[in-house]
Parts: structure tokens; C-alpha cells; sequence
């Protein structure tokens, strides 16, 4: 017989197909490499669990999926415990209130599902309405501290009323006097918390849920997720590389909304071709073109940097604009700010503490790494973004600048090209993501054609073009 409990979806072993269904839960990441080549991935990650009587436990929405409405649902069908503190104050935003209104409808009707808006379109803001809808105790699940000290204070922002708890380390409060709890997912994940700790939870919100697929941080969905009767997960971008969003989809349910920026042609893309005379790529012991050594020695070369300070240079010569830099290795980060006048820039790093980033944010220039700055960063005066080094996904960081509802400054993007095939490649990728959102691309030749008698730096061809 079939059930649904705070343990999962129970499947009994004498099911038709079942091997079928073991083999699919467990999950191998994909790579566009041949297994002689990479070696990353050592074993597949397992979503079901035995169980007695004779059975498997599988995630939640993989059993609604594949074996239908259980016979047996204690989950679904608990009562809501009110808390009368979870009330929200403050309003949606015009375009939020449809968002919501459709979420809603699948929560009553499913219990579970993934909201998905570009970023900067207010998925905290929106999540938080929800909960003070069901006015149910909330745990909300996030990878970085950054995210979890954002939360806090947007809990305080809309939620003023609601006593807030936090997991994290050793710390765990999770007791009745908390109405939310902000949770790190490495600790959900690494440490033995009591059995019981996350039980009086019934709404579990996962931020940035496409972070949570790896081999440890997916233990956390049947740690947490498994016992509330609502869970939600909210990303700008879920579709991963590796293609384990589907673990996901399994433990917290369907995408239940999806939604990009309308086409904005106010934002000007401007793309420097970076020549390197007889650039040879970095390959690995087998021959084959190592990507990371590649983008390294790119990264250390000094005529790819001065052509990055100066185009930051001349960005900041309009008093308006606030400037982020983004790269993958601190190094480069640390050669342009050198290359910058002393008090134009600061660093937004990881080793850096909440304090010290607090002040990194009033400087002009902001160079960060991408997974510190990319996601999770909320400076709404942010309006220029310069890639340092070249990157598929680009979403998350180009909607860094666009967090300003009325923008006084139209926003610009540096992303250079380099002249070699794979990062030409890549380029043409960054190009479509920006035709499709609209943006005004203008290509360095295309300047140096319209600017043959007279050089012009990019801020005054952009001010032409505007």
C-alpha cells in the first residue's frame, strides 16, 4: 500500500517495475566530457531509502508522479498551526500580485513547487507573502551567509512581528518560540541534528535551489523538506549543466511559475575583441584543452587587464555609475584594483566578513568574484557590469544591474571577446542571452567603423547611442 508520511513516499517492494524506478532515483550528473577524460563524479546520488514493511521511501513528488494519489497521506493533509505573528507588512509590487495569485492556486493544489523570476524581480519578498498567507512556521534554506543575514533582514523588513531563529553551526533554533528559521545547508546537511528538530516545520523554503543538487547538499531536502506539508524552492535560473535540477523537482514538486524581465533596450552591451597574438591554450597531461588553466593564464595576462582598467576608467567618468566588476580569481581582481586610483575600488570577496563587504559596497568600483557577487549581492544602485573573465551562465550576474525600478542611468555591460575559437564560442551564447532580453549590443569594430576620424572612449559612444 502506498502512503505519504514525514518519512516520504512509501513504495513496497512488490511494485511492478521497481528496479526501474531505483535505477532512475539515482542520479549521475551529466558531462559533456568522456568518462576517460573526467573523473569528478565517483558515484551517483541515491534519492530513495529503505524501509520497513518490505519497501523503498522515494522524494515526495517522484511518488506523486509515478504512483499516483497514496492510499495513505498524513503530510498533505495536516492542519495548519496558525501563528498569529506571521503577518505581513508592506505591498506587492504591480507585477508580483498575478505571480503570487498563481502560486498560491498550486500550493493549495499541490503542496509543493518551484517559483521561478529573473533576478532582481523580488522572489524573497514574494516567498515571505506566501508564508504570511499560510501563517505556518517557515524554515528557509540558503548556501551562503550573505544570504542568510539578506533574509534576516527581509524578514525584519516584512515580517516585523515574527521571531526569527537560525541553523547554523552548532546553533539550532528551532524550538516553538521561533516563527522563522534561517538555515545554512551545509550545516542541514554535515551535522546530526535530533530526529525531531525540523518536524514543527510545515512551509520549507529553499533559496537558489539549483545550489542544492551537489552529492551533500541534497541530503538536506529529506533532513527538512521530507516533513513539511508546503515546500517551495525559488531560482532565477534552474536548468543545471549537470542536469540534476530533477533531484529537486522530486523532493519540493513542478515549476510553478516562470517569468523573465520584459525586453529592455534601454541596456547597451558593449563587447572589446581582446587580441592575443599566438595565444596557445593550457592542456592536460591527456592533450586535451584544460579550461580552467586557460581562463588563469588569460586572467594573468597585462595587456587583457590595462584594456579592463581602462574601459572601467572611462565607465567611471560619469558621476553616475556604480561599477561592478566581476571575475573568477582573485589575483586579476587584486591587478585591476591596483590599476585603479587609490579609493575608486574595493575588493567583495569571500575572506572578507559581513562588515567589511558592508563597507566594499559604498565604493565606486565593487570587483568581485562570481560565486561571492553573482548571486545573492542586493545593491539596488548597481547599474554597470564588467565580466573580468569569461562565464557561460550569465543571468544571475547581469541581473545584479538591474535591481532599480526607475533607473535615472540606462545600464551597461563590458563583456570582452577573446580571440580564441572556445571563447568566441561562449561569446556568441552571452550575445544570444542579450538579443533575446532586448539589449543594444555594440561590437568594438562596429565603433572603431563609426569613430574612424576620431577616437571616442565607450562612455561618449554610448552617449551617442542613446
Amino acid at each position: 500500500m502506498f502512503s505519504l508520511t514525514e518519512k516520504g513516499y512509501y513504495v513496497p517492494t512488490d511494485t511492478k517495475q521497481l528496479a526501474k524506478h531505483k535505477k532512475a532515483l539515482q542520479i549521475v550528473p551529466w558531462t559533456p566530457y568522456t568518462n576517460k577524460q573526467y573523473r569528478g563524479y565517483k558515484k551517483p546520488i541515491v534519492l530513495y531509502t529503505f524501509a520497513r514493511p518490505a519497501g523503498i521511501l522515494v522524494p515526495r513528488y517522484y511518488g506523486l508522479e509515478h504512483f499516483g494519489k497514496p492510499k495513505i497521506d498524513t503530510l498533505s493533509n495536516q492542519e495548519i498551526r496558525v501563528r498569529k505573528s506571521m503577518t505581513f507588512k508592506g505591498s506587492l509590487r504591480d507585477y508580483q500580485v498575478p505571480i503570487v495569485s498563481k502560486c498560491m492556486d498550486h500550493m493549495r493544489a499541490h503542496c509543493g513547487g518551484v517559483l521561478c523570476i529573473s533576478p532582481g524581480m523580488g522572489k524573497t519578498c514574494c516567498a515571505l507573502y506566501m508564508a504570511c498567507q499560510w501563517k505556518c512556521k517557515t524554515m528557509i534554506i540558503v548556501h551562503t551567509s550573505t544570504l542568510l543575514n539578506q533574509w534576516k533582514e527581509r524578514v525584519h523588513q516584512f515580517v516585523p512581528n515574527a521571531s526569527i531563529g537560525i541553523v547554523q553551526g552548532p546553533l539550532c533554533e528551532t524550538d516553538a518560540a521561533y516563527d522563522i528559521c534561517i538555515g545554512m545547508v551545509h550545516s542541514l546537511s554535515y551535522k546530526p541534528y535530533a530526529p525531531d528538530a525540523f518536524k514543527s516545520f510545515q512551509l520549507v523554503v529553499y533559496d537558489e535551489i539549483d545550489r542544492m543538487c551537489t552529492q551533500v547538499f541534497s541530503k538536506s531536502f529529506a533532513k527538512v523538506a521530507a516533513h513539511a506539508k508546503y515546500t517551495m524552492g525559488l531560482s532565477a535560473t534552474p536548468r543545471r549543466e549537470d542536469r540534476c535540477e530533477r533531484i529537486f523537482y522530486a523532493y519540493i514538486g513542478p515549476i510553478m511559475h516562470e517569468q523573465k524581465r520584459d525586453p529592455d533596450e534601454s541596456v547597451k552591451v558593449y563587447v572589446p575583441f581582446v587580441h592575443h597574438k599566438q595565444f596557445e591554450p593550457c592542456r592536460d597531461k591527456n592533450g586535451e584543452i584544460s579550461y580552467t588553466n586557460t581562463v588563469i593564464k588569460m586572467s594573468k595576462m597585462p595587456h587583457r587587464n590595462h584594456m579592463l582598467a581602462q574601459r572601467i576608467l572611462d565607465l567611471a567618468k560619469h558621476p553616475d555609475r556604480k561599477i561592478l566588476v566581476l571575475g573568477a580569481y582573485i589575483n586579476q581582481l587584486e591587478d585591476l584594483l591596483a590599476r585603479l586610483p587609490k579609493g575608486m575600488g574595493s575588493l567583495y570577496i569571500g575572506r572578507m566578513n559581513e562588515q567589511e563587504r558592508a563597507r566594499a559596497q559604498t565604493f565606486r568600483v565593487i570587483l568581485g568574484t562570481y560565486s561571492i557577487a553573482s548571486v545573492g549581492m542586493d545593491i539596488p544602485a548597481l547599474n554597470t557590469l564588467v565580466f573580468a573573465t569569461p562565464r557561460k551562465q550569465i543571468e544571475q550576474a547581469v541581473g545584479r544591474i538591474m535591481r532599480k525600478l526607475k533607473a535615472t542611468i540606462y545600464p551597461v555591460i563590458v563583456d570582452p571577446v577573446d580571440s580564441f575559437y572556445y571563447f568566441v564560442a561562449q561569446s556568441k551564447k552571452r550575445i544570444t542571452f542579450y538579443r533575446k532580453n532586448g539589449y543594444q549590443i555594440i561590437h568594438e569594430e562596429q565603433q572603431q567603423q563609426h569613430t574612424a576620424a576620431k577616437k571616442t572612449t565607450l562612455v561618449d559612444f554610448l552617449a551617442i547611442q542613446t
